[in-house]
């Protein structure tokens, strides 16, 4: 009888309590406002996408929405052909959108449209049609102008220029100057200019060095020219003698250790340097200045090679180099492990920024990069994600018209292998009305009652994982007990039941 009673009375306290939760001001919601009569929306101003119309294939480019209205948006909302371009090429933040174009071989088009949303006025929306190119289209591409082929002495100061002039109204964004043969000549200034200063090497035969310069326009289509210096032998001067060394082999992630050798028959070497060549511009070289010198082999995935080039200077400036050929092996590689992953808060209203919070550890001790993206539905709005290599960001959610569950994908990366979880929360509408006392006690899970955060914790779903493993990663009870309770019920013992 008495416990009856007990139980009578916890009831009451029970639905007391979420009476009260779901009523008053626990909920935070936007009403919609609701103008008089007298009162007239402001008539909205004009709205328009800029960017570039057409693009190469492959190419970054970034559009951005402008107004002659000084108002602060709300929010904004962007769409896009998503058959055409992959939201993992698309990254959304505020009134700019940055994508890479998709590869094709033909001229395509994708279509582009946002919303701006400013409170007390009507939306406003602007559409942009881009057309992408194939990257090798002759009729896109800039015209360039190098100057002739050329002869000049050994040691001299040469002058190569280039005009480039893009098409259709496009613009140049950047000129790359590179040496593809010969003796290595010193840049004298930069290599991103329209002329490009160089001081011919000593040679001790006539030699011929060849020059190419890609010129690139805000498009992104680029077109690139070749040219010949011969150089003339002079001096009365006898060139170093230098070796790098034999070529060798490392494992990934350890030590390589370089020994050169460098000599002049006619004065001294009065400097060296080591430098890498190629596409590992990461490695840095310890003590690059000395014959000795040092370096991390990167972490690899499959074997590859990395080349090094030793350069050695003499009393009269004659230079010469040697390069070197490293192996990089790879090793076996554990896989990272996601620690934890949630958004914070679990339920967000319409315009309102959550946190992506997110831990992780390699077994091999290699440094962790996070990249989060959403995996969107069909139609469905983009977070703006403030995309960086920590677990812990901010994204802000879109204008919503109804209530949506946002899925997003954590990645974690050693450089070699990838995991990733899935997360999700929900948005709430912002002029959703906040659910009466009863609808809470019959869906207490439902968006706005207080019990809404709890939802993916007492989904059944969540449960699937502990029928087949209570001890999995993926079974809800592990991952509300912890590693400590856990090593309890493994293990039971004093020691390992202490912390529990």
């Amino acid at each position: 009888m008495c416990m009856n009673s007990f139980l009578k009375l916890g009831g009451i306290f029970l639905l007391s309590g979420l009476l009260g939760a779901c009523g008053g001001d626990s909920v935070s919601t936007t009403q919609p406002v609701t103008q008089s009569p007298d009162t007239e929306t402001p008539p909205a101003s004009a709205l328009e996408i800029v960017g570039n119309r057409e693009v190469a294939s492959g190419s970054a480019h970034t559009l951005r929405a402008l107004t002659d209205d000084n108002g602060v948006a709300t929010s904004w909302s962007w769409q896009f052909d998503r058959s055409l371009l992959s939201d993992e090429n698309v990254e959304v933040d505020g009134d700019r959108l940055s994508y890479t174009a998709p590869d094709v071989n033909n001229p395509t088009t994708i279509n582009f449209a946002v919303q701006r949303n400013v409170s007390g006025q009507s939306p406003q929306t602007a559409s942009l049609a881009v057309v992408v190119f194939a990257l090798d289209d002759a009729t896109k591409r800039p015209i360039l102008e190098l100057s002739d082929d050329l002869s000049a002495d050994e040691g001299t100061d040469v002058l190569l220029s280039v005009s480039a002039a893009a098409r259709q109204g496009r613009s140049i964004r950047s000129i790359a100057w590179q040496q593809l043969s010969g003796p290595a000549a010193q840049h004298l200034g930069a290599n991103d200019q329209d002329t490009f200063s160089i001081r011919l090497p000593q040679v001790d035969t006539e030699q011929t060095l060849r020059f190419a310069v890609q010129a690139q326009d805000s498009g992104g289509f680029s077109a690139s020219a070749e040219v010949a210096v011969r150089v003339l032998n002079i001096i009365d001067n006898t060139l170093p003698v230098v070796s790098a060394g034999a070529d060798q082999e490392s494992a990934a992630n350890s030590t390589v250790n370089l020994h050169g050798s460098a000599t002049d028959a006619d004065g001294e070497i009065v400097s060296v340097l080591w430098e890498e060549l190629g596409q590992d511009t990461n490695i840095t070289i310890n003590q690059a200045d000395s014959l000795s010198a040092s370096f991390m082999a990167p972490n690899v995935s499959e074997d590859r090679d990395v080349v090094l080039r030793l350069t050695a200077t003499d009393n009269d400036g004659a230079s010469r180099s040697d390069t070197i050929v490293v192996r990089i092996i790879a090793t076996p590689n554990d896989a990272p492990e996601i620690s934890s992953a949630y958004v914070d808060p679990g339920v967000a209203y319409s315009g309102e920024t959550v946190q992506l919070i997110a831990t992780g550890q390699d077994p091999d001790g290699n440094a962790l990069s996070f990249n989060w993206q959403q995996i969107p539905t069909q139609d469905q709005a983009l977070l703006t994600i403030e995309q960086d290599e920590s677990g812990n960001i901010s994204a802000s959610l879109p204008t919503l018209s109804k209530n949506e569950n946002f899925v997003l994908v954590l990645s974690v990366s050693d450089g070699i292998s990838t995991v990733s979880r899935e997360v999700g929360f929900q948005g709430v509408a912002s002029f959703a009305a906040a659910p009466n006392p009863l609808s809470c006690l019959s869906q207490p899970l439902q968006a706005g009652c207080p019990l809404a955060a709890l939802a993916p914790i007492l989904d059944p779903n969540s449960f699937s994982a502990c029928a087949t493993d209570p001890a999995s990663s993926d079974c809800i009870f592990t991952q509300l007990a912890g590693p400590a309770v856990l090593a309890c019920i493994d293990n039971p013992g004093p020691q390992t039941c202490a912390t529990a």
